[in-house]
């Protein structure tokens, strides 16, 4: 949504000269994005033969006022490999790892930005 708006959940806008259309933004996550790994014979696009990874939104994005993205086009599951990852395990496996070792590695945001 935000490279469609470039309007982050604060309201701001940020870079409206770099605005996209949805084509391009979804064209950037999903073959560009996969081209960039090198791995676009595997994954970017839902094609015969390749590993069928995609997330399924509560809405189409086209059918959508841009503005509404981030809020009726929400993810509503993910597939992996073709089969839907259960997000309440993945989440609950998530909070169970100890982040302690790595705590230093956050960052603090920077007063006054987005």
């Amino acid at each position: 949504a935000t490279a469609v708006t470039r309007r982050t959940r604060s309201g701001s806008v940020h870079g409206p000269d770099q605005v996209m259309s949805l084509d391009q933004a979804m064209r950037a996550h999903t073959i560009d994005a996969a081209r960039t790994l090198h791995r676009e014979d595997l994954v970017g696009s839902i094609t015969a033969g390749k590993l069928a990874d995609f997330t399924e939104l509560a809405a189409d994005p086209w059918g959508v006022d841009p503005q509404q993205l981030a809020d009726k086009a929400t993810v509503t599951g993910t597939w992996l490999a073709g089969e839907r990852v259960d997000l309440d395990r993945f989440l609950g496996a998530v909070g169970a790892v100890d982040g302690a070792p790595h705590a230093h590695l956050t960052t603090t945001p920077t007063p006054g930005c987005c």
